[in-house]
């Protein structure tokens, strides 16, 4: 028995999984240079003046457990960031580099407002995003360290005189 090759047949199908597999590779080249172009304007936008005025407000307002506009719009740029998460646009381990310090800590600070606003407004969802991204971060730091997550918490926890101190610094002659 002798078998036929279609040599054409079989030279087609392989430039299509070499286009494929090209194709593949570029999008993964260009998705990880997104990841990048997208984590520095974000970086960008926290640290423009106009957001280290409002982060210092925020945190004087919250050691004082008010809240407010400013703090409204911190937890809405962390609310922005947790959005880009879970569309798959930016990744949790450039999210935690990035932001993980800020976003563990404001959300310990702000968790008795957010709850409050929550039950004001009728909006179980408020803030949702920001809540579930602290929490995969202390997930995340779990599973790397070992250590309970309610002791990785209450870690954070005791540097939050610190974080406000140097929060309500920001843009301090």
């Amino acid at each position: 028995m002798s078998v036929i090759v279609n040599w054409e047949l079989l030279l087609a199908i392989l430039g299509v999984i070499g286009s494929l597999s090209a194709f593949g590779w570029q999008f993964h080249k260009d998705r990880k240079a997104a990841n990048m172009e997208y984590i520095w304007r974000f970086t960008d936008a926290f640290t423009a003046a106009r957001m280290l005025k409002c982060r210092r407000a925020a945190v004087t307002s919250m050691a004082q457990g008010w809240g407010g506009r400013e703090v409204d719009e911190v937890l809405d740029f962390f609310e922005g960031l947790s959005l880009f998460y879970r569309k798959g646009i930016l990744d949790a381990d450039t999210i935690n580099s990035f932001f993980g310090y800020w976003i563990k800590r404001y959300w310990l600070l702000a968790e008795p407002y957010v709850q409050e606003t929550r039950r004001r407004l009728k909006y179980p969802t408020l803030w949702d995003g920001m809540e579930t991204m602290a929490g995969q971060l202390y997930v995340r730091e779990h599973k790397i360290s070992k250590i309970d997550r309610e002791a990785l918490v209450e870690k954070t926890r005791s540097t939050l005189a610190a974080f406000l101190a140097e929060e309500a610094s920001l843009l301090s002659e």
